[in-house]
């Protein structure tokens, strides 16, 4: 695929992602977005919010408010604030552009999967499926909102795709399951899409005529397959321990992210408390 179609579906998609930012009056960082000041906070070496303009779905703990979801935006922030400031960072911006990478990630894996001779789509196929990611699900309102919920939904899924197409483009086990083990640090429930990456890269092994099932009982298959699953295991395990670790460092508790004692909204505490 030459770089223009790629170029040209990341442009149209934040285009279309940022004017719809402006026309909804949501350009500016919303109050509750807190990763550009979790960001900040990085960046001076602290884990807490010294000043947040708002404790909204923030945990306090020891006097000190937290954010409590896991902490990939932030990284992901963290230039943007070091070289432009806070008040210069949008969060919106920066969740339109992500938005949009994700639009042309999952073009470049309908393409991956066609070109692989996984996938019997045309390109005009793929692309109508791409439209209908980028402008018929709830993508679309996410991408366009900057707050610290939808900002973490939208960079997992940019990690999310990011492992499916390496998956399918490598037989390594190191570039998917890194791309997935980063996608754990804002959302770690998304380890789940780890048997789909095996899954594929049974795929990559098949011998031709062979499928599914019945290349199982081959014992180069399952060397295979065991190996792969080894190899994949290192980046995931990394990320669960740097978790394990960020939440100790926070809370003094390995398994606490603060969600239990998270400042929600009124009518939602009974819930939480249950």
């Amino acid at each position: 695929m030459k770089i223009i179609r790629p170029l040209f579906i990341f442009v149209v998609a934040w285009l279309l992602y940022w004017a719809t930012a402006v026309w909804g009056g949501n350009t500016a960082s919303p109050q509750v977005a807190y990763f550009d000041y979790l960001a900040d906070a990085f960046r001076q070496g602290q884990l807490y919010l010294a000043q947040p303009p708002s404790t909204h779905d923030l945990t306090q703990f020891a006097g000190r408010w937290y954010v409590p979801f896991p902490p990939l935006p932030a990284l992901l922030l963290l230039p943007w604030v070091t070289l432009r400031g806070l008040a210069a960072t949008n969060t919106v911006l920066f969740s339109t552009l992500l938005g949009a990478l994700n639009v042309l990630l999952v073009h470049l894996l309908l393409d991956a999967l066609f070109r692989r001779g996984w996938s019997k789509l045309s390109t005009v196929d793929n692309l109508w499926l791409t439209l209908l990611f980028g402008l018929g699900c709830v993508h679309w309102y996410m991408a366009t909102l900057g707050s610290v919920w939808f900002v973490a939904q939208i960079s997992t899924v940019t990690f999310v795709a990011l492992s499916v197409w390496l998956a399918v483009r490598y037989a390594s086990a190191w570039p998917a399951s890194s791309a997935l083990a980063i996608a754990l640090l804002a959302r770690p429930n998304v380890v789940f899409t780890w048997p789909l990456l095996l899954g594929i890269y049974w795929m990559h092994n098949l011998p031709p005529g062979l499928g599914g099932f019945a290349s199982w009982p081959q014992p180069s298959i399952a060397r295979k397959l065991a190996g792969w699953t080894l190899r994949s295991a290192i980046p995931l395990a990394i990320a669960v321990a740097l978790l394990l670790a960020y939440n100790a460092a926070r809370f003094g508790n390995w398994l606490d992210f603060g969600y239990l004692t998270e400042n929600v909204a009124q009518k939602l505490k009974p819930d939480l408390d249950r």
